[in-house]
C-alpha cells in the first residue's frame, strides 16, 4: 500500500523499515554509566506502546480499536489488562 506524504511524494513501507531499523541500530538511551544500546525496537512495537499507554490513560477500548483500525474489539482486548490499578506500582517502578 502507498501513502502519500504531505508534500504528495509516495510512501515506501519498505524504505521507511530500513531507515527505522538502522537509526534504531545506532540508538543510545540512559546517561552516564546507564547508557546503553536501544535494542531490538520494530515500527509495530510503536504500535503497541501507543495503545498500551491510551488504554492506562483510560481511553475507551472503542477508541482505541478506532484510533488502530481493529476491525474487531476482540483484537483490542488484548490491551485491557494493561488498564487495571493492580498494575501502577509495576509502572512507576519502570517509569
Amino acid at each position: 500500500m502507498l501513502l502519500a506524504h504531505t508534500d504528495d511524494r509516495p510512501f515506501d513501507q519498505d524504505n521507511f523499515r530500513d531507515r527505522f531499523v538502522a537509526a534504531v541500530r545506532v540508538a543510545w538511551v540512559g546517561d552516564g554509566e546507564d547508557k546503553r544500546r536501544l535494542g531490538s525496537v520494530r515500527p509495530h512495537d510503536l504500535r503497541h506502546t501507543y495503545a498500551g499507554r491510551l488504554v492506562r490513560s483510560n481511553v475507551a477500548l472503542q477508541q482505541v480499536q478506532d484510533l488502530l483500525g481493529h476491525a474487531s474489539i476482540r483484537t483490542t482486548q488484548r490491551y485491557a489488562k494493561l488498564g487495571d490499578s493492580q498494575w501502577n506500582e509495576v509502572r512507576q517502578v519502570l517509569g
